[in-house]
């Protein structure tokens, strides 16, 4: 891993310097008249960010991170002794890499990168990998180019569907189960599947993992959220994992349980049952039952718990399920509450004559 480190007083950051030195990890301490010459030179997975340059007294790391964020973000700690007063635009704090720490103590900030460390050899791929995903996307613009009518957000839309088509054709390896959340959410509205909780009366509680039946899932159409055709939206109650199949727990299931089940989440639904997976530090193991719904307003409901309003929202969301994933829980619903009901007849004699030569 490489790490810059932009700070004027070497002393300030001995210990990170020592620690990155001492983990093998390619380390280099700049001060911010050097920015220029180093930066993209020495191209950094990290960047350790002081925010005053003490040579002309200028708060100089807002405009360093506003250079790196326009010319290929990089996960940034600030480390400052002005850390209280600093107050970034809403654009770096949508980043859950960019961290702000106040300077004196150099644990937190070495404890960082010691959790980014993993992760550098997967971002540098995905950077690889996105360059070769815009290159194959591309390939669709002289096609394009000879079609009339072809605006800038309908090349965008096409050009992003095969980047992500290009991505899902290359991700050969078995996923966890998790991989149908988008999580944190990114749509501006809310849509079908999308998983709310319960606001809790403290902040502390709303980051915390909650109790299942603290969950809903919205099964109101999406574009009908988007479009105002609706001013609540009909959800379904969650319930503990175990409501999902009918077997007590145990530690060691049987291989006709696991079997049972493994069919039953294949399918996508027992039942009136759907099973959702745990998501880390978001999401319990869920079952939601497609016949216990009610309805909710839907400004009742904020779209992330940055935006709950105590006195407004009872509620925000928490998770999107993907597609295709989505559809299949669509499909699952449209089965348990579309299904026409049919009178008695009798099917053993029906069976028998089918039996017959």
């Amino acid at each position: 891993m490489k790490v810059l480190i932009i700070d004027d007083r070497p002393e300030a950051v001995r210990g990170i310097k020592d620690h990155c030195d001492d983990s093998g990890w390619e380390c280099k301490r700049i001060s911010f008249d050097q920015f220029d010459r180093e930066f993209s030179e020495f191209d950094p997975d990290v960047v350790v960010l002081d925010w005053k340059d003490d040579a002309s007294g200028d708060m100089e790391g807002n405009t360093l991170l506003e250079r790196m964020w326009e010319n290929g973000f990089k996960p940034v700690i600030i480390f400052s002794g002005y850390a209280d007063l600093i107050t970034l635009d809403q654009k770096y704090t949508s980043s859950n890499l960019v961290k702000i720490q106040s300077k004196g103590d150099e644990d937190p900030v070495i404890k960082y990168l010691d959790t980014i460390e993993k992760f550098v050899p997967t971002i540098s791929m995905l950077k690889h990998d996105f360059n070769d995903a815009l290159i194959v996307a591309l390939n669709s613009i002289i096609p394009m180019s000879k079609t009339d009518g072809i605006t800038d957000g309908v090349m965008r839309f096409v050009l992003a569907k095969r980047v992500s088509n290009y991505f899902d054709e290359n991700c050969s390896e078995n996923a966890p189960p998790w991989i149908q959340y988008i999580c944190p959410p990114i749509a501006k509205s809310l849509c079908v599947c999308d998983i709310i909780k319960k606001v809790s009366p403290t902040k502390d509680d709303l980051l915390k993992i909650g109790e299942p039946d603290e969950y809903r899932l919205i099964l109101t159409p999406s574009c009908d959220i988007a479009q105002n055709k609706v001013t609540h939206a009909l959800c379904a109650k969650c319930y503990d994992k175990n409501v999902f199949h009918s077997y007590p727990p145990r530690d060691n299931p049987t291989n006709g349980q696991i079997n049972s089940i493994t069919s039953h989440l294949n399918a996508g639904y027992h039942n009136n049952y759907v099973s959702l997976p745990a998501f880390p530090e978001s999401l319990p193991y869920l079952t939601v039952d497609l016949k216990q719904l009610e309805f909710i307003p839907l400004d009742k409901v904020a779209l992330n718990v940055e935006s709950i309003k105590p006195e407004q929202h009872d509620y925000f969301r928490v998770a999107s399920v993907d597609s295709p994933f989505r559809e299949q829980i669509v499909w699952a619903y449209m089965i348990n509450s579309c299904r026409p009901g049919m009178p008695d007849r009798n099917m053993d004699l029906w069976a028998k004559e089918l039996m017959k030569p």
